[in-house]
């Protein structure tokens, strides 16, 4: 297997394949991440990644969903925190209210925002998961012990990947995980 790079700047590269084949060439991706906010590696720092599916280790890794979680109760968030991480999610802000949850959203650009509908503030969750599918396309995943009809109905217009009762529970929330994946693809 020919390495490339894993470097801060996308890069492509062409090398020579296997023995097996005199015209094997097999393209290979340096995977870049601008927005990590760490130097670029010094040399050595450096690990193989193939680009085809067909290269003998498999298709590219996918990088870590990114989320926001907006609940105003810390034992729930921590709770969150920890099911998400434990589920290869990454964490990149957490809020307790609306204003909260959009300046992080702004900010972080996250794949999706976990919603709970009460939270502190003038604007309940709904609101917030309405205003920042509007202004950022990100949408929610609802973890709320309400799931009345009237709520789910006015929560609609946000587009959500689907709602997760209280107490949380880890498959439900993998599911959940598993929609927002498959938007992306």
């Amino acid at each position: 297997m020919t390495p490339a790079f894993k470097n801060h700047r996308s890069v492509s590269a062409t090398t020579t394949g296997s023995a097996h084949s005199h015209r094997s060439q097999r393209r290979l991706h340096a995977v870049a991440s601008s927005s990590d906010g760490l130097p670029p590696p010094k040399t050595g720092d450096t690990e193989a990644v193939p680009l085809d599916e067909d290269s003998p280790s498999g298709p590219l890794p996918s990088r870590p969903l990114r989320v926001v979680i907006v609940e105003d109760e810390a034992i729930i968030s921590m709770e969150l925190e920890m099911l998400l991480e434990e589920l290869n999610a990454e964490v990149v802000g957490m809020a307790m209210t609306a204003a909260q949850a959009e300046a992080l959203v702004a900010e972080h650009r996250p794949d999706c925002v976990t919603m709970d509908i009460n939270i502190k503030g003038p604007r309940d969750g709904v609101s917030a998961a309405q205003d920042i599918f509007e202004a950022y396309g990100v949408r929610a995943i609802f973890v709320s012990a309400y799931k009345d009809t009237a709520t789910v109905k006015r929560a609609e217009s946000a587009k959500p990947f689907g709602w997760i009762t209280k107490p949380i529970d880890k498959t439900d929330l993998a599911l959940a995980l598993e929609q927002v994946k498959q938007q992306q693809t």
